[in-house]
């Protein structure tokens, strides 16, 4: 049986975004599992997509659903949830979701180098996960990518190496 995705609900999200505000998750994976989802980058006022909803809400089967699609699913976008204005890898990282951060990594549209817009903070997913979030096996699988930067400089000027030797 086919849904319809697509139609908006009186807010503007993607109905899979409704379903999960409304933690309608059965409903909310069915439909982020439909491929011809779209809007799926929209943000609301605080800048976060329905992926970024899925993360907060730990909501596994959703985000991997949204991870097939082909379309812009606003991966790199950083939303500011309480304040951590984290793009979806970052938050993957802080939940320690090992098998979503595998996913993500595998799409061509992740920058595995963005930084989070936190004025206080502009950590990138590896310092993340080699500090506050330290996740040995994250580390490892984002060690692994050729286009990973080891040396670059958080907003207080360290790098991931640094975060690893204080945590």
């Amino acid at each position: 049986e086919h849904l319809n995705g697509n139609i908006p609900y009186i807010g503007g999200e993607p109905m899979v975004y409704y379903a999960l505000h409304q933690d309608c998750y059965e409903a909310a994976e069915i439909l982020a599992r439909n491929k011809d989802l779209e809007n799926l980058s929209l943000t609301n006022e605080s800048g976060q997509t329905t992926l970024h909803l899925a993360l907060q809400k730990n909501c596994v089967g959703v985000v991997e659903g949204l991870l097939q699609q082909t379309k812009d699913i606003g991966l790199n976008l950083c939303a500011g949830i309480r304040s951590s204005y984290q793009a979806a890898l970052h938050m993957a990282v802080g939940h320690g979701l090992v098998d979503v951060v595998k996913a993500m990594l595998q799409r061509d549209d992740i920058q595995v180098n963005l930084h989070d817009d936190n004025p206080n903070s502009g950590k990138t997913a590896l310092m993340q996960a080699s500090g506050q979030d330290y996740n040995p096996d994250i580390v490892k699988i984002l060690l692994q990518r050729i286009d990973i930067q080891v040396n670059l400089r958080s907003h207080n000027g360290e790098t991931a190496l640094m975060y690893a030797s204080q945590h």
